[in-house]
């Protein structure tokens, strides 16, 4: 079951968190602990930056995935317009080799979804507390 810290983490990461919300829940799961209030606000506001740089990470590497797709796509349709001689449609057509493009995306995608599954983040988003 997804606790109330992770829902938000996954509501951040699709753009739509209410940071002081998120700020108030983490505080109240604290003082639920018995943290002291002034401890569980400094540490909810820690908790904020991490987050926002771990979604930060998460959002440039999905934009540089989408752009290495797009970028593969271009380098597909390159190659069907060099060969006007094969009928793409028909069973029978070749297949082209995969472009560079599309295993550096495969690789990102990778990356992300060790993170967001199995939360492994890159060195840098490591916390000495995580």
């Amino acid at each position: 079951m997804m606790g109330e810290t992770e829902r938000a983490g996954r509501d951040a990461a699709e753009g739509h968190l209410d940071w002081a919300a998120f700020r108030v829940r983490v505080v109240g799961e604290m003082r639920g602990i018995g943290v002291p209030a002034e401890k569980a606000e400094a540490e909810a506001r820690v908790m904020e930056g991490r987050m926002r740089a771990r979604i930060g990470w998460m959002r440039e590497r999905f934009a540089e995935m989408v752009r290495l797709q797009n970028q593969a796509g271009d380098a597909y349709c390159r190659a069907m317009d060099a060969r006007p001689d094969v009928d793409w449609d028909s069973d029978d057509a070749p297949d082209l080799p995969p472009p560079a493009e599309e295993a550096a995306a495969e690789a990102i995608l990778l990356e992300i979804r060790a993170a967001v599954d199995g939360g492994r983040w890159p060195r840098h988003l490591y916390f000495h507390a995580v």
